[in-house]
């Protein structure tokens, strides 16, 4: 029952009228996705060098959750 589903999801997409900006919009959301996870995943390796050197007398740890603290209170208000 799925594949049938999946089957005719396809059909769908192949038969729109526009076929050409949807296949653009998802190539281009597509290139967006890996961008942000290769520059998370950047970050995540890297986070703490980078807090060292803008916070050297501070632990990473305490910068990070510093940041994070005020960052969460900054978007709940």
């Amino acid at each position: 029952m799925i594949k049938h589903f999946i089957n005719l999801e396809w059909k769908a997409f192949f038969r729109s009228a526009s076929l050409g900006k949807s296949i653009a919009i998802k190539i281009f959301m597509g290139f967006m996705a890996l961008y942000f996870m290769v520059m998370f995943l950047i970050m995540g390796f890297f986070m703490d060098k980078i807090l060292k050197e803008i916070y050297p007398d501070l632990d990473a740890l305490v910068a990070f959750n510093g940041l994070l603290f005020f960052w969460i209170i900054g978007f709940t208000y």
